[in-house]
């Protein structure tokens, strides 16, 4: 049986402190995510919300383990470990509190930027 997100989680927090070769703070981990200490600490609580999809993507790319992995789990409940994760400063799109753009919004930007307007 599949685990808890919040076992998940923390078995991607380990992951980057084994990455790091030292003990990481739920404070940095939270700032390296883009949210709030006390909501990291949410999901840490079993049986808590689980995290909008942007942010177990922001998750699994700082800790290097694999998205499907955290979000879903496998039966095996091993990590699934990126072979190269990507730094977390090479995605600082990842760190940001913005919600995810819509189509629209993304189109309508292009389209005001085409006539020059705002």
């Amino acid at each position: 049986m599949a685990s808890a997100f919040s076992d998940r989680l923390l078995a991607a927090w380990h992951e980057y402190e084994r990455r790091q070769g030292r003990k990481v703070s739920g404070r940095e981990l939270a700032a390296l995510i883009g949210v709030s200490p006390p909501l990291l600490s949410q999901w840490m609580t079993a049986g808590a919300n689980e995290p909008p999809a942007s942010r177990v993507l922001a998750t699994a790319v700082v800790c290097g383990v694999d998205p499907g992995w955290l979000m879903f789990g496998d039966e095996t409940d091993a990590p699934m470990i990126r072979k190269d994760p990507p730094a977390p400063a090479d995605a600082p799109e990842l760190r940001s509190h913005s919600p995810l753009k819509t189509p629209e919004e993304i189109f309508g930007e292009a389209a005001r930027k085409r006539r020059g307007t705002k």
